[in-house]
């Protein structure tokens, strides 16, 4: 994704990508195309250091922290964010019970069957409810986007307010 979203915007300055695979973060870092303007750093996104950003991208991942770290992790980039920063979080949304069987099953299939993706417990789904509830308490502007037919992966957006 960083690689992405550097192509996508000269005006972007720096990306850092933080993942617990260290195999996926070597990946990332001896790419050809790597300018110095991206760094990947191999870490646990519940102890990883947050300064202040224009943005945070928390994509795919807190479906494999406990539940009070899910929410420590998201109340601590929600205080990173830079006045008018955007906090972006993807993930299945445990509240939409018909539609979160399908992420369940793509989960299983990550993480048990082809292990693409590493986990040393058991998942904990969000619940969007809690999202809404932390954007009330941190006072930010948030958005829900769900373009998903088969799945409960929706995408949340939190705005800090100009000025906070």
């Amino acid at each position: 994704m960083c690689y992405t979203l550097h192509w996508a915007s000269q005006g972007r300055r720096s990306f850092t990508g933080v993942d617990y695979d260290e195999d996926k973060i070597a990946t990332a870092q001896h790419c050809f195309s790597r300018t110095g303007s991206l760094q990947f750093m191999q870490g646990d996104i519940s102890t990883y250091p947050l300064e202040k950003y224009n943005g945070i991208i928390i994509s795919d991942v807190l479906h494999y922290l406990e539940p009070a770290r899910q929410q420590q992790v998201i109340e601590n980039a929600i205080d990173s964010l830079a006045a008018g920063g955007v906090l972006i979080i993807r993930d299945g949304d445990a509240d939409l019970k018909e539609k979160h069987q399908g992420t369940k099953l793509t989960e299983l299939l990550s993480t048990k069957i082809f292990s693409f993706n590493k986990t040393t417990n058991q998942l904990y789904f969000l619940s969007g409810k809690m999202i809404e509830a932390l954007a009330i308490k941190k006072e930010v502007a948030l958005q829900r986007v769900d373009h998903t037919k088969y799945t409960s992966n929706v995408m949340w957006v939190i705005t800090r307010k100009e000025g906070c």
